[in-house]
């Protein structure tokens, strides 16, 4: 119990009468224990996260940071980038810049960035950032989770590009179908025709020679050696590996 004493002013005397109360201390320890829990799991879920979670003051340099932090730009410890501006994690500091004055103005940004490491490597960053605010409603930091999307592009790009493949293997498919079709339908009658005239060139020779109609015969020939040719190229479109 905390006991605590306090004056009484009657009015009729001269020496104030003194109340005393007594406050039990248990539901402040409580309340206590259970903040102190509350900002435990908060550092814990910050500590433990899968992206890389950093808290810069006012200025924009980096107070703290998480193991994934440390791992993705690969800093051997917070040695290494406790102390630094944002702007030193960043390829182009204009990015970083842009960054901030976006967070001043409306407290939060998300997009993509390409993050710089110590070694001079890069990687693409895919980043949540916002503000830390005071009761007044100041900017007294900023706080922001980063993923690497490096490899996300990279298989976003390898699907697009079989995407635009597909996208032209369909007509030529179109187009191997219908050729299909098209020789399905020619070559047995083309075949048929060109025996037929072979046969007929053969026994009708003089009457044809002689009713001047060879030249006839000699055009549809020269027509079907057309029509064979066309069969052919359009079954080399349906079968380009064959």
């Amino acid at each position: 119990m905390i006991v605590r004493r306090y004056p009484i002013d009657s009015g009729h005397t001269a020496t104030p009468s003194v109340q005393v109360v007594a406050e039990p201390v248990e539901g402040r320890l409580r309340g206590s224990r259970t903040l102190e829990e509350s900002l435990q799991m908060k550092n814990q879920a910050f500590d433990a996260a899968l992206t890389a979670n950093s808290i810069a003051n006012s200025q924009g340099i980096i107070t703290e940071v998480n193991a994934m932090f440390l791992r993705l730009w690969g800093a051997a410890g917070e040695a290494d980038v406790v102390g630094k501006p944002i702007a030193h994690f960043f390829q182009n500091c204009t990015e970083a810049a842009a960054i901030l004055a976006t967070l001043e103005a409306g407290n939060f940004w998300e997009g993509e960035y390409t993050a710089w490491r110590s070694d001079g490597s890069t990687f693409l960053a895919h980043g949540l950032a916002t503000v830390l605010l005071n009761n007044n409603g100041k900017i007294i930091g900023y706080q922001s989770s980063v993923i690497d999307d490096t490899e996300v592009r990279a298989a976003e790009g390898k699907m697009d590009a079989l995407r635009a493949e597909l996208l032209h293997a369909m007509p030529l498919a179109m187009v191997s179908e219908i050729s299909a079709g098209i020789i399905h339908q020619l070559s047995q009658p083309l075949s048929c025709l060109g025996t037929n005239l072979a046969v007929l060139r053969k026994l009708k020779a003089e009457e044809l020679e002689q009713c001047g109609a060879m030249e006839i015969v000699d055009d549809v020939e020269a027509d079907v050696t057309r029509m064979r040719d066309i069969v052919n190229h359009l079954r080399a479109i349906a079968n380009p590996e064959q």
